[in-house]
């Protein structure tokens, strides 16, 4: 079935970027050659960015072309992306391989290389970012890392998002830690099991932490779901890499991260369809 989709999504794909190749940005033409799914897929991964000026300074700055195009470009990696292992080695190589490309052409002179910088950093590292993906995100990084157009001061930079990046992916154990419950007792994260757990990180003087709470009391959560909401100490920001107040998990019955700092429409959305 997930094949099956992953086809579909393919031809959709492919069909959509030629359809538009003469609208807003300039996407590249598929080869009627190409038959098969894992061409063409590999070919609109490689050959994204082929019709854009990156050294055109007045494109660089367009949201209508050069955002949205990097936009559309995120969210065709994202279903290439291997987020599990039914998905194959073959779909994350068309993922690597294409952002390779990218980061070759946008990285090649100043003007671009700050243009993408911001946008990769804005749509992976934004909460509310649409085209969020934390693997996707890592591949990007690790292309920046290993760039010949950033020096070693950046890439510093760079190898500690990497780092923090790669902790509670969706799919990993999430990190355990000891945490107390109301009662002022000790308990593990790993000895909350056999049942699907909610993470919710707080700063107690934090507005939107205030707001968020309210809104998630008027939802109707499952009685099998554990909500542990914590205060998100030195200790725990430092471990978990909490960028956001306040950060939510979700996991499953074996502590297995399936919504990684989520928002609390994205949880009940979840935990609703399940």
């Amino acid at each position: 079935m997930k094949t099956r989709l992953f086809t579909l999504f393919v031809l959709w794909a492919c069909t959509l970027v030629q359809a538009q190749a003469q609208q807003s940005f300039p996407y590249p033409a598929i080869p009627d050659t190409l038959r098969s799914v894992e061409q063409r897929a590999g070919y609109l991964s490689e050959h994204y960015w082929d019709n854009y000026n990156f050294a055109d300074t007045l494109l660089l700055k367009s949201k209508e072309m050069t955002e949205q195009g990097f936009v559309n470009f995120i969210d065709i990696l994202n279903r290439f992306n291997l987020d599990n292992a039914s998905k194959g080695v073959a779909q994350k190589d068309i993922t690597q391989k294409g952002i390779a490309c990218f980061t070759r052409k946008a990285f090649s002179n100043a003007a671009a290389k700050e243009r993408f910088e911001n946008l990769i950093e804005h749509y992976f590292e934004d909460q509310l970012s649409p085209v969020r993906n934390d693997r996707v995100y890592l591949i990007f990084l690790e292309e920046m890392k290993n760039s010949p157009c950033f020096d070693e001061t950046e890439k510093e930079r760079i190898a500690f998002k990497i780092k923090t990046t790669n902790k509670n992916l969706p799919g990993d154990i999430a990190i355990n830690f000891k945490l107390k419950d109301e009662s002022g007792k000790e308990h593990q994260l790993s000895d909350y099991k056999d049942q699907k757990i909610i993470l919710y990180f707080y700063d107690p003087d934090c507005e939107n932490c205030r707001k968020v709470s309210a809104w998630l009391k008027q939802q109707t959560i499952p009685a099998d779901i554990k909500v542990l909401k914590m205060i998100a100490d030195n200790h725990i920001s430092y471990i978990y890499s909490l960028k956001n107040m306040p950060t939510i998990f979700l996991l499953d019955k074996e502590n297995k991260v399936i919504l990684k700092d989520c928002t609390a429409q994205e949880l009940i959305e979840n935990i609703s369809t399940k």
